[in-house]
């Protein structure tokens, strides 16, 4: 019994071992410069277990309270964050991330909590100290192009880091993805190249996976150098990080071009998160390609476009924040300017064989927004006239097509005064709009009701206004005015002046006498309305005897040698009549 004691004995006191920080990356104070941005990586941690009690869990809070109302949760910190990246059987490691702006000369500390999987944790006080910045970077891009039909495995660019001579490891250098988040294909990789200059480490990027512009336009990444050269007085991080962007490219050659954009747009301070502000609207500026368009707000032109979201396919603008908080910034009456983007984007079958490659063409306007007191404003539609054609045959229901897409109407008043009732002024006996109600914004149509009155014989233009009168108790109106050319269609037949035409003629009648002249007429308007004497039928001797004018209806004898009373007296012919139209009748 007693060896079976001892080696209980044993496993006991190796279960209470903690988990180590590696004294080399334990991160006890750190000199971060004051120009690292957020989401960067100031420290890649290392610990290791002598139980094997993997795997192993970093967390970091803050120790000093700079600012209580900003101080985060126990067991988080408002200054940086742990990315846990690997954890193999022998060595555990974490990349300390920083998440807010740093003030030079501020002192930060924090402390790092490491935990095993059977509870044990080793606590390390650490330091950050603000310093001026520097960087171990000597060059390197911050912008790449690729073309997205570019082959996996060329160069990308590469970057120049400085050595830390006090290191007998050389720099290693890793891609982290920032945006998009990263998936489980990598699209690109580093590679550590030889340099003929001592104390300097080569960086190259390469393409590992093929692009596709139409899921993702660019990349923003950072390269990180571990073990990079610092300034020991200003900076003691054991890596060294710089951002850039890699942009996929897609050509093209003309931008878009804006159809309908408010310049002025007044608002309510008063308007709730969601309510409608306007709508713009954008086509692509290359002939026949007819890309689809992705609208943005630039937040770099205007802060102020954060209190406003713009959906990116349709291109209708709502409230995203409390109006009221502009008070502070802006006086009543004073324009907030803002600028629209409109981008095209590509599909993927245009350009699947790479014969005619696009890229992004971007336009942008500026707009103005004016937030005041609450006012009634005057409905609008988005175009003061509308043309268009009909057939005059066309079946009741046929709505009317109005090139553009401008058949809208907006009015951004709130409550029954955005409630929009829609009629027609004007030939309400033919046609008919919908639909009858439409709130702030919305399409109408405008169709058939009666065809019968549809006849271009008899009035081939209609004119009438659409009238969007407000349902509040101001009963504010906006009318636009409407043509139509109505299509004249070949649908009457030639009429005859008489039924019938009798005259008498001698049986010795000399060739070339003209013994008659029919009359046609067509009702329809054109050529539709021309008409032609296309044949005489009936007895074949008679037939065989006249000659018939296509233009005039003249009747003409060509033959007398077989008229002969005592044998007929009496002949009964037909004359046809056509029109120039067709189908023809």
């Amino acid at each position: 019994m007693t060896p079976t004691q001892v080696l209980l004995l044993l496993f006991g006191l190796t279960a209470a071992t903690k988990p180590v920080l590696d004294l080399s990356n334990n991160m006890r104070h750190v000199l971060v410069p004051a120009d690292t941005k957020p989401g960067t990586t100031i420290y890649r941690l290392r610990a290791s277990d002598a139980d094997d009690d993997y795997p192993l869990i970093f967390r970091v809070e803050d120790k000093d309270d700079l600012d209580s109302r900003n101080r985060k949760p126990l067991g988080s910190s408002r200054i940086v964050s742990i990315e846990n990246t690997d954890c193999s059987s022998s060595i555990c490691s974490a990349d300390v991330v920083l998440t807010a702006s740093l003030l030079e000369g501020n002192v930060y500390r924090l402390s790092l909590t490491l935990f095993d999987t059977k509870g044990e944790t080793t606590v390390v006080d650490a330091a950050i100290n603000v310093t001026k910045p520097q960087t171990a970077f000597k060059s390197g891009p911050r912008l790449i192009t690729v073309p997205e039909d570019m082959k996996p495995g060329k160069l990308l660019g590469f970057f120049v880091l400085s050595n830390n001579p006090e290191l007998y490891r050389g720099v290693s250098c890793y891609l982290k993805q920032v945006a998009p988040p990263a998936t489980a294909v990598t699209m690109f990789a580093i590679r550590k190249d030889l340099t003929p200059i001592d104390g300097e480490t080569r960086c190259s990027i390469y393409l590992k996976s093929g692009l596709d512009y139409e899921k993702v336009s660019s990349y923003i990444l950072q390269i990180i150098g571990e073990n990079a050269w610092t300034d020991g007085i200003r900076d003691s991080r054991n890596v060294a990080v710089q951002e850039f962007i890699i942009n996929v490219e897609n050509i093209a050659d003309t931008p878009p071009v804006f159809l309908s954009v408010p310049p002025i747009t007044r608002l309510p301070e008063s308007s709730h998160i969601g309510d409608f502000v306007l709508n713009v609207v954008a086509v692509d500026g290359d002939a026949g390609s007819g890309r689809p368009i992705r609208y943005t707000l630039d937040s770099k032109y205007s802060s102020h476009a954060a209190y406003f979201k713009l959906d990116s396919r349709s291109g209708r603008m709502t409230v995203k924040r409390n109006l009221q908080e502009l008070e502070g910034d802006v006086g009543p009456g004073v324009p907030l300017l803002l600028r629209i983007v409109a981008q095209e984007v590509e599909e993927a079958s245009p350009v699947k064989k790479r014969h005619n490659r696009l890229v992004d063409q971007i336009a942008s306007v500026e707009i103005a927004i004016i937030v005041d007191d609450v006012i009634n404003r005057v409905p609008r539609f988005l175009q003061s006239q509308y043309i268009t054609n009909i057939r005059e045959n066309a079946e009741e229901g046929s709505k009317l097509i109005f090139n553009g897409g401008f058949d809208r109407v907006e009015d951004l008043d709130k409550g029954q005064n955005g409630v929009l009732e829609l009629s027609l002024r004007g030939h309400e006996d033919i046609f008919e709009i919908s639909p009858p109600i439409i709130q702030q914004f919305g399409q109408f149509s405008i169709s058939v009701k009666n065809n019968k009155k549809l006849d271009a014989e008899k009035l081939n233009k209609l004119e009438f206004k659409i009238v969007a009168k407000e349902t509040g108790s101001n009963k504010l109106e906006a009318t636009a005015d409407v043509i139509v050319n109505v299509i004249d269609v070949n649908d009457n037949l030639p009429v005859f002046s008489k039924e019938e035409y009798r005259i008498t003629i001698r049986e010795n009648i000399p060739p070339g006498t003209k013994i008659l002249q029919v009359q046609a007429t067509d009702s329809d308007a054109g050529d539709n309305g021309k008409v032609r004497y296309t044949r005489i039928t009936g007895d074949l001797v008679m037939q065989a005897s006249l000659q018939l004018d296509q233009k005039t209806g003249e009747i003409t004898i060509t033959d007398n040698r077989y008229f002969d009373r005592e044998t007929k007296d009496i002949y009964v012919m037909t004359v046809e009549a056509k029109d120039e139209g067709g189908p023809g009748k």
